[in-house]
């Protein structure tokens, strides 16, 4: 039997290792992308977990505000009035989403029944008592609630008339916790079976005895509540536009689990993997929930993995291909070795025929000269041969190299490929690399020189090019690396000066609080001003955090680039202006004509800040003038604006640019200290420069130009 011939044993040991490289890497991939699908499940339901639980954590601080106002006010102080006037301070829609409302539980013994009716009738004359059973326990009547709308039919409900309410309610009063119900059907919401939920708050009577659950349920006289439907609360829930879907269960005493929500109920209930389903417990306000995510086909399909099996074949028909082209260049190599002998001295000459490939004689005489030499050293072979190669294209410097060379050829040994440099007919020099061999007869004996120059001076072009930018890239870092220093300073300041600025409100906000809090011998007329006080705080703090994150947002926000009418966008600005202080008389000059080459939406804050920097800092002058428009500065066209105020010491100049910088007293002069620094940043994202001129009560202008 014929034995396999070497090139085939070669390649059929290459093509079996390539199907085992292709099996081992496809299972490899496979379990790598199941990795990664786990982990990235994993992530998913975390943030589905967290975001469920900061949810309904929202609702508890809507009825922890509204349980403060009620202790200020005391068990008898409480009225419709006041209990919507809070909930309208607040922003629902925005603060506390999928709400129905906030209201207040009074907790009524049976023999004060008549006297809680003939009190809860004088603000609302139709209030009467409803029962969902008879009992015969203290009554927990809803008294007020607001918004009205949409639950009037839970108005005068005694919820604990109903199991389920009553114990939720008990449960909050003797915890001193917020307690939610197990799922219940709103009376409000008669609609929703078993959908909803009431989250309450107990409230104590002042100085009371609450160090046990006993005397904490004897202290309570009634709770803030919260009516949730869940399908409400869950309406905006973020599932990643449909990568999962989520069903949340109800665990009663006896383990039994109640299906209460189901994201994907109208939807097919199909998941990529069986393996991608998972369930949480969850402990909410009371209650034992089982939080179930379930991938669906869009989650797998966001991951954009490559199936295994494709790379596999990839592989495995890459490893039959170089099986092939070894069979076929193996083959090659055997039968060049059979003619080598033959062929010796030819092969010796035109290997690698695109360089130069000389022949010389043992005493160092061109026998050969290719195409190639021509070219590359400029001499035609009828002027190279016969002459002597040290002649010819060896700098005289490096002869004695050159010598060197041919005497160890002589001798039979082989130099292979030493840099070095060669001489061209017109004089230039090129870095070459010279590979010299001996060519045999026969018999083995030497009988001449091959030698083969490459040139190489493109290679050390380049290398001195990557070693150019190798030097630039240094400095780049260098400079990169100073700017994200420097980034890192303002940061620090920045983090320093709004911390400061922040302290302020919050000193009020305690202050007050506290006053509030002991509220021994507070006037009603007090109580409401320490109120609005803090409400003002609070509000100065929010407008101080907008405009720190607006400042941020400048800074890393994409441009637009377009052109921008700017007049017609100054005369926007002082529209608003106007209508926000329609009996000010401020006379404005907007020159006509105004465009630039920049991000609108950026340029729109630039000259909102601005023209309310000089709005505000004219207010208290006789005839307050202020001017839009543009010049020709040294760096170019600068628009401006200028205003008649009070002006400042131009020592201030670059002060007023920082964060949280003023000239002027707070009481004088209302802000944030954020605005000009917010032009700075418009102005620097558009590479621009601003400026300011200005003396004290000659008013100010600032210039700024626009250099995208």
């Amino acid at each position: 039997m014929r034995r396999p011939t070497t090139p085939l044993l070669w390649s059929a040991l290459l093509c079996a290792v390539g199907i085992v490289v292709a099996i081992g890497v496809a299972r490899q991939l496979e379990v790598q992308q199941q990795a990664d699908e786990v982990e990235r499940f994993a992530e998913l339901v975390q943030r589905a977990v967290d975001q469920l639980t900061k949810r309904f954590r929202t609702y508890e601080y809507g009825l922890r505000g509204l349980r403060g106002v009620v202790i200020v006010l005391g068990p008898d102080g409480l009225d419709r009035a006041k209990l919507i006037a809070y909930a309208n301070s607040r922003d629902p829609e925005r603060e506390f989403p999928g709400a129905r409302g906030f209201g207040f539980i009074r907790r009524t013994p049976r023999a004060e029944e008549a006297a809680f009716l003939a009190r809860a009738r004088l603000d609302q004359p139709d209030f009467a008592i409803k029962e969902i059973a008879p009992h015969s326990g203290d009554r927990l009547v809803i008294q007020y609630i607001s918004p009205e709308t949409g639950n009037r039919p839970a108005i005068g409900l005694d919820i604990a008339s109903e199991d389920n309410r009553r114990n939720a309610a008990l449960q909050a009063m003797r915890a001193g916790q917020a307690t939610l119900t197990h799922p219940i059907t709103l009376a409000q919401a008669s609609g929703q079976i078993n959908r909803g939920f009431l989250l309450m708050l107990p409230v104590y009577r002042a100085a009371a005895e609450l160090g046990s659950p006993e005397a904490r349920e004897q202290a309570a006289y009634g709770l803030t509540f919260a009516p949730l439907v869940i399908g409400e609360i869950l309406a905006r829930f973020d599932l990643h536009g449909g990568e999962f879907a989520l069903t949340l269960y109800d665990l009663d005493d006896t383990g039994h689990l109640d299906r209460f929500y189901d994201s994907s109920a109208d939807q097919t209930r199909a998941t990529d993997s069986a393996d991608l389903v998972e369930r949480r417990p969850l402990a909410l306000f009371g209650r034992n929930w089982l939080v179930e995510i379930r991938a669906l086909p869009l989650f797998t399909a966001r991951l954009n993995h490559v199936a295994p099996y494709q790379v596999g074949l990839v592989i495995a028909s890459g490893g039959l291909l170089l099986a092939g082209l070894l069979y076929g260049y193996l083959a090659v190599q055997a039968r060049k070795q059979r003619s080598l002998q033959e062929q010796a001295r030819l092969a010796a000459i035109v290997a690698g025929a695109n360089d130069a490939i000389i022949g010389l004689t043992l005493d160092g005489r061109i026998t050969n000269w290719n195409a190639a030499a021509e070219t590359i050293f400029g001499y035609p072979e009828s002027a190279a041969v016969g002459r002597r190669a040290a002649e010819l294209i060896v700098p005289p410097e490096l002869e004695a190299e050159e010598g060197e060379f041919l005497q160890q050829v002589v001798a039979g040994e082989t130099v292979t490929h030493f840099g070095t440099r060669r001489r061209r007919a017109d004089g230039s020099e090129l870095h070459a690399s010279v590979t010299v061999s001996p060519i045999r007869d026969a018999h083995g004996r030497v009988v001449g020189i091959a030698k083969t120059v490459r040139d190489i001076s493109a290679e050390k072009a380049a290398e001195q090019c990557i070693l150019t930018l190798n030097a630039e890239l240094e400095q780049k870092v260098t400079e990169r690396t100073a700017h994200l220093e420097s980034a890192v300073r303002e940061l620090v300041d920045f983090s320093y000066l709004a911390s400061h600025d922040l302290r302020t409100p919050l000193r009020a906000i305690d202050g007050f609080s506290s006053l509030l809090a002991r509220g021994d011998g507070l006037a009603p007329a007090e109580v409401s001003n320490y109120l609005q006080r803090i409400r003002t705080a609070a509000q100065h703090m929010g407008r101080i955090i907008d405009d720190m994150v607006a400042l941020s947002h400048i800074s890393h926000s994409e441009s637009t680039l377009q052109d921008v009418d700017l007049t017609t966008l100054a005369k926007s600005v002082v529209g608003k202006l106007r209508a926000a202080e329609s009996k000010r008389q401020v006379t404005v000059h907007i020159e006509p004509g105004l465009s630039a080459w920049a991000d609108a939406k950026l340029v729109r804050i630039l000259l909102t800040q601005l023209f309310d920097n000089a709005w505000k800092f004219t207010r208290d002058i006789a005839a307050p003038v202020i001017e839009f428009g543009s010049v020709d500065g040294v760096a170019g066209r600068e628009w401006f604006v200028r205003d008649n105020g009070p002006g400042f010491d131009m020592a201030y100049a670059e002060r007023i640019f920082r964060p949280f910088q003023r000239l002027h007293k707070a009481e004088e002069f209302s802000g944030t200290g954020i605005g000009l620094a917010m032009v700075q940043r418009v102005v620097r994202k558009h590479g621009g420069t601003v400026r300011v001129e200005s003396q004290p009560g000659e008013g100010a202008t600032f210039y700024f130009t626009l250099s995208t």
